[in-house]
C-alpha cells in the first residue's frame, strides 16, 4: 500500500482531499530533511501515514484556539495573543520530534551513514 491509500484507509475515506495532500506531502520533506534522505524506504510507509494523519487532524481541530500558536501571555488583566503563521511549522515539528524513535533508525549523518541514536 501507498502512503495515501494507507491514510485513506484509515480515515475511512474513499477520495483523498487537497489538505491530505498536502499533509502528506509535507511530511514526505519533513521525513527527508529529518533523515537526510532522498528517498523515503516502504518500511516507513506506515509511519508517513500516521505522521499525517496527525497533521490533517491537528489542523483540522475545531477547537477556540484552532491552528493557532500562543505566542504571549500577560497575567495582568489576562492577555493573550496568537501567531497563526507559526502554527502549521509548529505542528509539523511536532509531530516530527514525536516520531523520532521511528525515525533516527533512517536518519543519516554528515558523511552518508546511518546514525545510531539511543
Amino acid at each position: 500500500m501507498n502512503v495515501t491509500e494507507i491514510v485513506l484507509a484509515r480515515l475511512n475515506l474513499q477520495e483523498s482531499t487537497p489538505s491530505i495532500n498536502i499533509a502528506i506531502a509535507e511530511v514526505e520533506q519533513a521525513i527527508k530533511t529529518y533523515c537526510s534522505i532522498s528517498d523515503i524506504p516502504s518500511e516507513l510507509n506506515f509511519i508517513w501515514a500516521d505522521m499525517a494523519i496527525n497533521l490533517v487532524v491537528l489542523r483540522g481541530s475545531n477547537g477556540p484556539v484552532a491552528g493557532n500558536v500562543l505566542e504571549s501571555i500577560d497575567m495582568g488583566d489576562v492577555s493573550y495573543s496568537f501567531d497563526n503563521e507559526a502554527s502549521g511549522l509548529t505542528y509539523l515539528q511536532e509531530i516530527v520530534g514525536n516520531y523520532k524513535a521511528h525515525l533516527n533508525r533512517y536518519r543519516k549523518g554528515l558523511f552518508g551513514n546511518v546514525v545510531q541514536s539511543v
